[in-house]
């Protein structure tokens, strides 16, 4: 919504749904008290993958949800990538905005 408010683009606020903060990407994917359940899912598989992943600061952990790291082999980047998507689908946030993606 903080993106979509700040273009102009059919959105009447930046306020997420759960009325804690405007609902930026950080919100969303780490804060969002909506999606503790998916995000603890996430925070599973990621733990997983790389045992203390989950403890970066906010900014580097969500950098790496969405972009991997360099630091990490192709394996493990495609399955935190993976991770990310299918918390992204699960909350099924982004839902209502499949009819615009069909205009």
């Amino acid at each position: 919504r903080e993106h979509r408010y700040s273009r102009h683009f059919n959105c009447l606020s930046p306020i997420c749904s759960c009325g804690q903060e405007n609902e930026s990407t950080m919100h969303f994917m780490l804060f969002c008290n909506r999606h503790a359940n998916h995000r603890r899912k996430l925070y599973f598989q990621l733990n997983d993958m790389v045992p203390g992943i989950t403890w970066k600061p906010p900014p580097a952990l969500l950098d790496v949800l969405l972009y991997g790291s360099k630091k990490f082999d192709f394996d493990t980047n495609k399955g935190i990538i993976t991770s990310t998507i299918t918390y992204i689908k699960d909350t099924k946030r982004f839902k209502k905005l499949e009819a615009y993606s069909q205009v």
